[in-house]
């Protein structure tokens, strides 16, 4: 019985690794993933060059709400491109009947599954990292400051960035499931509009909620800094905010493991 539990749960971890690694090198790989994503963030930066998040120091007395800007900054419209490179992940290995072929080994689909979404979250957040760690060196350069602050720039990255990006990978690995891709990918897009870019008093949006995937609570409680539709947020929100965040993603997949077994199920 010890015997058999072993050989199961090597099973289990080397399904995960090995989703993982195949998901992560697959995705960095794409000329897609690294084109897409540093056009939109040089748009990005290139629009906000001579504002006060880079030009004037007094505007953001600390250095960390200055790094907290530069990741919301990257939260802006990089999420889309998350959203778009993830839709077809997991409908690929449907179209190209390798699924069928995974289906037959010993491992999980829930291993195999957690793998594929664990890879394209780091696939993902590679290029975000780059993309936020050149906009906080440009802005120690402009602004003058001491290059030993850039290890400060790890809790924005940490609490800003990763929550909204796995939050937003779980879903758009998920829903294709059921949803045209394409389908997915127009109502994603105005999801990230609607509901953390737009605020209009008289529209009802998810923007300026707990479920703002954009992390403004955090960088408004955690750091101090600004943000168009949250004026103030206490530590307890964000924690909520960033909970709520987390639980979401773990249940959007929860539930795209459940229908991978009974599609298996009815095969």
């Amino acid at each position: 019985m010890i015997a058999q539990n072993t050989s199961y749960t090597i099973n289990q971890w080397c399904a995960f690794w090995g989703a993982t690694r195949y998901e992560f090198l697959m995705q960095v790989r794409r000329w897609a993933l690294w084109i897409g994503f540093f056009c939109v963030a040089a748009l990005t930066f290139l629009a906000i060059l001579g504002t006060k998040t880079w030009t004037d120091d007094s505007h953001r007395p600390s250095v960390v709400s200055a790094f907290a800007a530069v990741a919301s900054l990257v939260m802006f419209f990089l999420p889309i491109a998350v959203g778009f490179l993830t839709t077809d992940r997991l409908t690929r290995d449907r179209k190209t009947r390798v699924e069928e072929t995974l289906n037959t080994l010993p491992a999980s689909s829930g291993a195999r599954l957690l793998g594929k979404y664990i890879g394209v979250v780091g696939a993902a957040l590679l290029p975000m990292l780059i993309a936020y760690a050149a906009g906080v060196a440009y802005l120690l350069a402009v602004r003058g400051r001491d290059t030993l602050s850039f290890p400060l720039a790890v809790g924005p990255f940490l609490a800003i960035i990763v929550p909204g990006v796995l939050f937003v990978a779980a879903f758009s690995l998920i829903c294709p499931l059921v949803i045209w891709g394409p389908l997915y990918q127009f109502l994603f897009l105005g999801y990230w509009f609607w509901g953390n870019l737009i605020y209009l008093p008289r529209l009802p949006t998810l923007n300026g909620t707990l479920l703002t995937a954009d992390g403004d609570y955090a960088a408004v409680a955690f750091f101090g800094s600004d943000s168009s539709v949250i004026t103030h947020a206490t530590a307890a929100q964000a924690i909520a905010s960033i909970a709520l965040l987390l639980g979401l993603s773990a249940l959007i997949l929860l539930a795209g493991w459940s229908y991978q077994r009974w599609r298996l199920a009815r095969a």
